[in-house]
């Protein structure tokens, strides 16, 4: 045993010291995990239907949307810090991270409560299982980042695998049996998530002193994440208050129907995520010079928009055999929302590099955009355009913020010398 966790040591640490190692393992990871939710969103949806799905789903981006405001934007400042060896240290990090789960846990259920009883979008009985997978995405959110910062990106990988494959057996096993419900689906992703980030914990640990509850330094680390905050629930309203507008405006059925597409079509994202974390990483260590970040950046997206065109070929027809004809809707807002996904893959780069930057204050600006026109346009537009006017909405949203986040980044390019790096 000693042996090969000193072969797993040496295996993290070549991954963290060669970044296409990193991202290859990663965006493996996250490969088999997409398929895994992907066949948990196909089964569900075959057995429960498009009403229960969209429960499902709403619980879910609640839990997303409320992990990325308990987080207050502390995870992305702390990775950035530690890596650069500044004022913030892994210790603090943990037991911060622990803290902000209480907060989280009463958000969650005040939210949860209030869809089932004014807006009875979802039943009351998912409350529990929402709100443990809300403190477990928080949780994983933070410890993703520690991993990041303690160059331990081979537990990122194992996470990934496990939040997705762990829940994806008994649900299999559920579905076959015909015992699947809401609830069961939400509690076994929340069981999941809770795995992975045992395990990403275990990893930290063997790198960390004892833990520290210093108020103070918690502070100061949230009042100085303030912008990013800012950035990333503009990010979390863009990315994902469709869904709950979908949920809340039309139905629970349009919103099981919009959420099989667009989980179709966010699935090359899972790829470019780790990838723009490596590039922040790099930047912020020192180690990509300003003349090679638009070349790594090109090297990134040209796969990922070819990765695009194959899903807007394909997707359709495989997705609509997989769940069956009540979903025949989603034909044309999947297309729309690929489209919008490779403008995306520019704003996701540009932020990436800023944050790498520490230009922390910027990136609100584009991120905001996108969930201004997002939201505006939704509760204006959606109850009369349907499906594939939230589609084209969501389209929009992602062009503003490809156009901000561009605009921003040239700004910084031409105040950029060479020793800004170093």
């Amino acid at each position: 045993m000693g042996r090969l966790g000193s072969q797993y040591e040496k295996w993290s640490e070549s991954l963290a010291a060669r970044g296409r190692n990193e991202v290859i393992w990663i965006g493996s990871a996250n490969v088999i995990s997409a398929v895994s939710i992907l066949g948990i969103a196909i089964m569900s949806a075959r057995q429960l239907g498009p009403s229960q799905r969209g429960e499902i789903v709403l619980v879910v981006a609640v839990a997303m949307i409320a992990a990325e405001l308990a987080s207050l934007g502390t995870n992305s400042v702390s990775r950035m810090e530690i890596l650069s060896k500044g004022n913030v240290h892994i210790e603090d990090y943990l037991a911060m991270s622990l803290g902000l789960c209480v907060p989280l846990a009463v958000l969650m259920a005040f939210a949860l409560t209030a869809f089932a009883k004014i807006g009875n979008q979802i039943d009351i009985g998912m409350v529990p299982e929402g709100v443990l997978l809300g403190v477990a995405m928080l949780l994983g959110n933070m410890l993703v980042d520690g991993c990041y910062a303690v160059r331990r990106p081979g537990a990122v990988g194992v996470r990934e695998i496990l939040i997705g494959v762990l829940p994806a057996i008994p649900v299999f096993v559920l579905w076959l049996d015909k015992q699947l419900t809401a609830e069961r689906v939400v509690l076994l992703l929340a069981v999941g998530q809770l795995v992975g980030n045992f395990y990403m914990w275990r990893e930290v640990r063997k790198v960390s002193k004892k833990l520290r509850f210093r108020l103070r330094a918690w502070l100061d680390v949230i009042s100085r994440s303030i912008p990013i905050f800012i950035t990333n629930i503009s990010e979390r309203m863009a990315f994902r208050s469709d869904r709950l507008l979908v949920g809340i405006l039309l139905s629970s059925s349009a919103l099981g129907i919009y959420s099989v597409a667009a989980t179709a079509a966010e699935m090359p994202r899972i790829l470019l995520i780790p990838a723009s974390k490596l590039v922040s990483n790099r930047i912020a260590a020192g180690e990509v010079g300003p003349d090679r970040i638009l070349r790594l950046v090109a090297r990134i997206l040209v796969p990922y928009w070819l990765l695009l065109i194959v899903i807007m070929v394909i997707a359709p027809n495989l997705i609509l055999q997989a769940v069956g004809k009540g979903y025949t809707g989603l034909r044309s807002p999947l297309m729309v929302m690929a489209v919008a996904e490779a403008i995306l893959g520019i704003y996701l780069m540009a932020i990436a590099v800023l944050i790498g930057l520490k230009r922390y204050t910027r990136p609100q600006l584009s991120a905001g955009s996108g969930a201004l026109v997002l939201i505006t346009a939704t509760i204006v537009f959606a109850p009369t355009l349907g499906l594939i006017g939230m589609s084209v909405i969501r389209l929009t949203a992602f062009s503003a913020m490809a156009i901000v986040a561009l605009s921003l980044l040239t700004q910084e390019f031409q105040r950029l010398r060479p020793g800004d790096l170093k």
